[in-house]
């Protein structure tokens, strides 16, 4: 793919019940060449916080840019036109997560934050690392620089050189992996060093992209000045202090959208362009600037709008923005009908017209149940729902753009126990398109008997990775039942649980640990043997922060009489913030193996290291488990012990239980080790059979998640037979 030099969230401000949602799952939808994405969505700098973007990053397993993997790099913080180099200096901080940069980049160049993550993973899968995460692909992360003739040749290293008189020179390190800075590449597709590295790569696109969106609709002074950002390039409007060229502010693209523009500022004359452009072979039409600039970026058809759609939804939407509802009650009786009213504002540049008022050809807009699955609380008898009861006709005929849609329908509580159902409804033309998202919420209560609230939640704050903690939930019993624990329910009866919904699995669960926790995972019982009406059940459990990162994960808990359904009542969120892992170390003290032994001659060894992370060591007998049994594969503290690095060493001693493994990892003696506390590692080594010169390596590593810096624990030993 040719790459020149010079790819939801859905915020509804809506009452109670409706949830705004991000697929990975969203439909995959092919979009018109001539149209890639609308000017709004590529300008919207307001989608995605840097917060967001690492949530979201996150939950791809193997990103190579989440903050779960490890990755950071230079922030960029500013531009410096013209001074003190002849192309502008770009300016950059310290390190942040990937998110962060491609927020800062975002604002500082009018850009939707999700059109920069799209391009990301449109050049070289960065976003879901599908393809891996070879240094390389850092380096070139958007392909800025980077050309269909161009060769992978180019060999760049970080030494701190000014890389404008040092073309070898990176002006940062490429980025950082745990910390560890990547300084050098070999064989890159960038043609210039000041463009090669992941920081690099995502302001220069982020400049560019934007750019071209306005000049390409005729906009020769649009320029990106802000705080420390200024990309001044008109010589009618700049300082003439900063001897600006005049070609800086000249569109030289041929990729212009329909309109009668002038190229340069300094232009007598405009001139009418028809917008078209030959992209592979065809002719194309630039529909808007969006669509022109990312052509000018890669001038090939390309899959950005399908990335789009599958990750953010609509790139031409918002198709429309939430008015306002008339939500249902919390709880539905059994057949109890509520009245539904849903109002969205048509912010499209299309007409909507409902069933019976199509012009020929035309296609009706409807609310509908996602999937097209049928809802439990369709009112068969209401004529607004169509069809096999997951479809909801629109109020008006028709709805031009600027005015707004109004869905009435009504929603009916089966009669039978469904103790907790979902109607997600979602916006569609009919046989053509699956819009944006709406989350409309409704409960069933099969017993009126049955209610509860929320009287009190004692959770600690400043939780740590690894860490175990006793969360206190207290429930007043506003029914007219009693309810019972496990054990103590009459006959045929069945006990009150607090329960995650669906029965998920909690994260934090520790059920080994603590028999409060019912089932796998996901249920917790009741400290007293009975509650009445108007009394306080108390729910007591002990949970373990993971070290994996969830930051703010919030499990929802609810009531339930367990086999029979959910009880109505609140949702109970537990906010439990844990920090991302921080392993780290320094070196205290050791006792040294001698620097020559005889084959089979053993010595004791021991290793003392202090915990200046934030995490909570275990050994290897202390892991958390399973509620299977098995040990979660994270977490434990283990010596690696290689010659050399990372196979089995020739010393280890195998009737040693302090060797774990293949023979190459030693496990810790501290069962626990908290931060600023001391671990010690504990062996016997055994000389080798075979004589020669060794050099024995120990480095630290807390088990899959970071192997830890050597600090020079290197040891030379003779073996003689």
């Amino acid at each position: 793919m040719k790459r020149l030099l010079i790819v939801l969230p859905i915020f509804l401000t809506i009452t109670a019940g409706v949830i705004a949602r991000l697929d990975h799952n969203a439909r995959v939808t092919a979009y018109s060449n001539s149209d890639l994405i609308s000017d709004f969505n590529f300008d919207n700098t307001t989608t995605l916080t840097a917060a967001q973007i690492d949530a979201w990053l996150n939950t791809f397993p193997n990103s190579c840019i989440s903050t779960n993997n490890g990755f950071d790099a230079q922030d960029p913080v500013g531009y410096s036109p013209f001074y003190p180099h002849p192309d502008g200096k770009y300016i950059y901080g310290g390190l942040v997560s990937a998110g962060q940069i491609i927020y800062d980049a975002a604002k500082a160049h009018q850009i939707n934050p999700q059109v920069l993550l799209t391009k990301l993973q449109n050049e070289e899968q960065l976003v879901d690392g599908s393809q891996g995460c070879d240094n390389w692909r850092y380096t070139s992360a958007v392909g800025y620089a980077c050309t269909d003739s161009g060769q992978n040749i180019h060999n760049y290293t970080y030494t701190g050189a000014d890389p404008f008189s040092d073309a070898s020179a990176l002006p940062t390190p490429i980025y950082y992996h745990f910390g560890a800075p990547v300084n050098s590449i070999s064989g890159s597709c960038v043609n210039t060093n000041v463009f090669a590295g992941f920081s690099e790569q995502v302001i220069h696109a982020a400049w560019h992209l934007s750019l071209w969106r306005h000049k390409s609709e005729g906009q020769t002074n649009w320029a990106a000045i802000a705080g420390n950002w200024n990309h001044c390039d008109d010589i009618n409007a700049c300082p003439a202090s900063m001897n600006i060229p005049p070609r800086w502010a000249c569109y030289d693209g041929p990729w212009l959208t329909q309109g009668t523009y002038k190229l340069c500022p300094t232009d007598t004359q405009a001139f009418y362009y028809d917008g078209y452009a030959t992209i592979d072979g065809q002719s194309v039409h630039m529909d808007n600037g969006a669509t022109a600039a990312l052509y000018d970026y890669t001038p090939h058809f390309q899959s950005f709008d399908t990335i789009f759609s599958q990750y953010f939804g609509n790139p031409d939407g918002p198709f429309y923005q939430f008015s306002s509802a008339t939500n249902p009650p919390f709880a539905l009786e059994y057949g109890q009908v509520a009245i539904v009213e849903l109002k969205l504002l048509n912010t499209s540049t299309q007409t909507w017209y409902s069933d019976g008022n199509l012009p020929a050809g035309d296609h009706p807009f409807r609310v509908m149940t996602r999937g097209y699955q049928n809802s439990q609380f369709a009112n068969s008898s209401d004529p607004s729902w169509l069809g096999t009861q997951n479809q909801i006709k629109m109020v008006e005929a028709s709805v031009a753009p600027g005015q707004i849609a109004t869905f009435d329908f009504s929603v009916k509580a089966p009669n039978y126990t469904v103790g907790y159902d979902e109607l997600n409804l979602v916006l569609v033309q009919d046989g053509i398109q699956v819009y944006q998202d709406l989350g409309l919420q409704f409960r069933v209560s099969s017993n009126p008997d049955y209610a509860y609230t929320v009287n009190s939640l004692i959770a600690p704050s400043g939780i740590l990775p690894g860490d175990m903690y006793r969360v206190t939930f207290q429930l007043k019993n506003t029914g007219m039942e009693t309810w019972y624990s496990d054990g103590n329910q009459p006959a045929n009866g069945h006990p009150i649980r607090l329960a995650t919904p669906f029965y998920q699995d909690s994260p934090y669960a520790q059920p080994r640990v603590d028999p409060a926790w019912l089932g796998t995972q996901n249920q917790i019982k009741m400290v007293e043997a009975s509650v009445a009406p108007g009394q306080y059940a108390t729910f007591v459990a002990i949970f373990t922060a993971p070290y994996h990162a969830i930051n703010n994960y919030s499990p929802h808990f609810e009531l339930v009489l367990d086999g029979v359904k959910f009880i109505a009542g609140p949702s109970i969120p537990l906010t439990l913030s844990t920090p991302a892992p921080l392993p780290s170390y320094s070196f205290v003290s050791a006792t040294n193996p001698p620097r020559a032994m005889s084959s089979g001659q053993q010595a004791s060894v021991y290793i003392k290291i202090r915990n200046t992370g934030n995490m909570i060591w275990r050994n290897f007998d202390n892991k958390i488990l399973n509620i299977d049994g098995t040990q979660v594969n994270l977490g434990d503290a283990r010596m690696i012990a290689s010659n050399p690095p990372y196979s089995n060493s020739p010393f280890a001693l195998a009737s040693d239980p302090s060797w774990l493994g293949t023979q190459n990892q030693i496990r810790m003696v501290e069962p626990i080790v908290g931060p600023g506390q001391v671990a010690t590692f504990s062996m016997t080594l055994q000389a080798p059979a075979t004589s020669g010169n060794y050099f024995q390596y120990f480095t630290f590593a807390v088990d899959g998640l970071a192997v830890m810096k050597d600090i020079g624990l290197g040891y030379p030993i003779t073996v003689s037979p």
